[in-house]
């Protein structure tokens, strides 16, 4: 017969055998669960834009959603391309985030990244660099030929003519864009001419003087001075109240319409301005 302290003990074995598979079950729950949570990747919305003037640069605008810091993602320029490494500027690549024309370290929306490659861009990939490996967050194609816009100028021209027995004029032409162009002579007549062109303008102190814009994404738009030769400084008037003394220039509207932009380019010789309507999309 058992005695009662046999029983006694098989019931404090049971208790222990018990608790030990509990233990185990609980430590075995416990590193299952406490593994690393699912990497949670960036979503924002891009809207990409190639510049016309030149084939070459491109923009990435932040149109919304999360903010994206320099070292968390790249850029890859014509897949498969080297990755660029983002605000870290090279000779010949680079990708720039930039707010109104400054580099700052994090991408938020209304910031661009400003893209610069060796070679006409054709694709642009944005790559984000997590945790758990390389992720891409956004890519896009440029299909077919961005026309360069062209734009209708008005001139000014100054006639001084002169005058022995039958009229003859002598014409030096002095340009200055503006809105309206009416010229006098030195004679008692009155000459206005209106002249409505695409191509730069002329001006004594340069070859020519012209700048190109091209839109890119939500009221930005980039300003590229395209004088010969090149100025010694340049001054902005965007139309909006807004101005700017740098030859190249990012500007952000605060809503879509018609502009008159104008440019004031000088150098040791003088200053001629031109002025062109900017349609902002």
């Amino acid at each position: 017969m058992r005695s009662s302290g046999d029983a006694i003990s098989e019931v404090i074995g049971a208790i222990l055998l018990v608790a030990l598979v509990v233990g185990a079950v609980g430590i075995f729950a416990v590193t299952i669960l406490s593994g690393p949570l699912p990497e949670q990747v960036p979503a924002l919305t891009i809207v990409a834009g190639r510049d016309p003037a030149d084939p070459r640069v491109a923009y990435l605008y932040h149109d919304g959603g999360d903010e994206l810091r320099a070292g968390q993602f790249f850029v890859r320029v014509n897949n498969p391309g080297v990755p660029i490494t983002v605000n870290n500027e090279g000779p010949i690549r680079s990708a720039i985030i930039k707010d109104n024309g400054a580099t700052v370290d994090r991408w938020s929306v209304g910031r661009l990244v400003e893209v610069t490659n060796n070679a006409p861009v054709t694709e642009l990939q944005v790559i984000y660099h997590g945790n758990s490996g390389d992720l891409l967050l956004f890519q896009t194609d440029f299909a077919g030929t961005v026309p360069t816009p062209t734009s209708t100028v008005t001139a000014t021209v100054t006639v001084s003519p002169t005058v022995t027995g039958s009229p003859t004029t002598t014409v030096s032409p002095t340009t200055t864009v503006t809105t309206t162009a009416t010229a006098t002579t030195t004679a008692t007549t009155t000459v206005t001419t209106t002249a409505t062109t695409t191509t730069p303008v002329p001006c004594s102190c340069f070859n020519m003087v012209d700048f190109t814009y091209a839109n890119i994404g939500s009221h930005n738009v980039k300003f590229d001075d395209t004088s010969n030769p090149a100025p010694d400084s340049c001054n902005w008037d965007f139309g909006d109240g807004g101005t700017s003394n740098k030859c190249k220039e990012t500007k952000q509207y605060a809503a879509a319409g018609l502009f008159t932009v104008g440019l004031t380019v000088r150098n040791g010789c003088g200053s001629c301005t031109i002025t062109k309507p900017v349609s902002i999309t």
